[in-house]
C-alpha cells in the first residue's frame, strides 16, 4: 500500500466505532437485501414460484457464508500486517486470499450445477418443482464468482479502514438488482418473461459490477495486488493463515442456513405454500 492511511484506530473511540459500525451493517443487510427482492419479484405469480425460491434459500446462504468466511480470515489477516506496516506482505496476502477466493468459487460452482438434482431432491423439493429450481441454481452457480470473489474484496477494502466503498459498491449493486428483477422475470412489452431465470440473471448482472470495481479499488487505489506468478509455498502459507480463522468463521456463519435446510426437509411435507411460506419469513427473519 501506498498511502499508508489505514489507522481505524486513531481517533475517539466512539466516533470511530460509528463510523466502522454503520457502513458495515448497511453492507450486510444489503447482502440480504439481494434474496428478499429476488423473492418478492419471483413469488408474485404463486405458490409454485415462490416454493421453488424457497428450497434455495439454504444452498445460496451456506455458500455465502464460506465467502464470509474466508472474507473474515483474510481481512484479520491482512489488517495485522497493515498495522505493522509490511507493505509487501499485504499484496502478498492479498492476492492470495483473492486467488482462494476464485479457486474456491469455480469448484463449488461446478459441484453445485451437477449436484442441483439430488441436493434439492433431499431438501423436499417435489419433482413437478425441480425444473423452476434447475432453471435458477444454474444461472446462479454459474454467477457465483461474482458473488464469493466481491464478498472477499470488500472485506479486504475494510481491511484497510475504507468501512464506505464497500458499502456504495453493495448498494449500487441492490439497485441494479432491483431494476433488473421485474424486467427480466415478467418480460414487459417485448420482452421474454424468464420467470426464475429472470431473477437469477438479474442478480448475476447486479453481482458482476461489483467484482471488477472490487478488484479495481485493490489493485489501482490502494495497490494491494500483485499481478505474477507466486511461489507455491507462498501460496500455502498465506492460505493456512487465512483458513485458520477463515474456517472457524465460516463453519460458524454455516450453522444457520444448515438449520434451515434441515427445517425445509421438515416443512416440505406439509406442501408447497408451507415451503413458500416458511422461505418468504426466513428471508424476512435473517434481514
Amino acid at each position: 500500500m501506498e498511502r499508508g492511511s489505514a489507522k481505524p484506530v486513531e481517533g475517539n473511540v466512539k466516533t470511530t466505532l460509528l463510523r466502522l459500525t454503520g457502513p458495515m451493517m448497511l453492507s450486510l443487510v444489503s447482502m440480504v437485501a439481494f434474496n428478499i427482492v429476488d423473492t418478492f419479484f419471483i413469488g408474485m405469480p404463486g405458490a409454485r414460484e415462490l416454493a421453488a425460491m424457497s428450497f434455495t434459500f439454504a444452498p445460496v446462504f451456506l455458500l455465502t457464508s464460506i465467502a464470509m468466511g474466508i472474507g473474515t480470515g483474510g481481512t484479520s489477516v491482512i489488517s495485522r500486517i497493515i498495522g505493522e506496516g509490511n507493505t509487501k506482505n499485504v499484496r502478498r496476502l492479498t492476492s492470495d486470499t483473492i486467488l482462494l477466493g476464485v479457486i474456491v468459487s469455480i469448484i463449488t460452482s461446478i459441484i453445485g450445477i451437477l449436484t442441483i438434482e439430488p441436493v434439492f431432491t433431499l431438501l423436499g423439493a417435489a419433482p413437478d418443482l425441480l425444473p423452476l429450481v434447475r432453471s435458477y441454481m444454474i444461472i446462479w452457480y454459474i454467477g457465483l464468482p461474482f458473488l464469493i470473489i466481491p464478498i472477499i474484496g470488500n472485506s479486504i477494502i475494510r481491511s484497510t479502514g475504507d468501512m464506505k466503498t464497500p458499502m456504495y459498491i453493495m448498494l449500487v449493486a441492490i439497485i441494479v438488482n432491483f431494476i433488473l428483477d421485474p424486467i427480466l422475470i415478467f418480460g414487459p412489452g417485448p420482452l421474454p418473461a424468464l420467470g426464475p431465470e429472470g431473477g437469477a440473471w438479474a442478480t448475476a448482472v447486479a453481482r458482476g459490477e461489483t467484482l471488477p470495481t472490487a478488484v479495481y479499488i485493490l489493485s489501482h487505489k490502494e495497490k494491494m495486488l500483485i499481478f505474477g506468478r507466486p511461489k507455491f509455498k507462498e501460496i500455502l502459507s498465506s492460505w493456512r493463515s487465512i483458513l485458520y480463522i477463515g474456517l472457524p468463521a465460516a463453519l460458524v456463519n454455516m450453522l444457520a442456513p444448515i438449520n434451515t435446510a434441515i427445517v425445509t426437509i421438515m416443512v416440505a411435507n406439509q406442501g408447497e405454500l408451507a415451503v413458500g411460506g416458511f422461505g418468504a419469513a426466513s428471508r424476512w427473519k435473517r434481514s
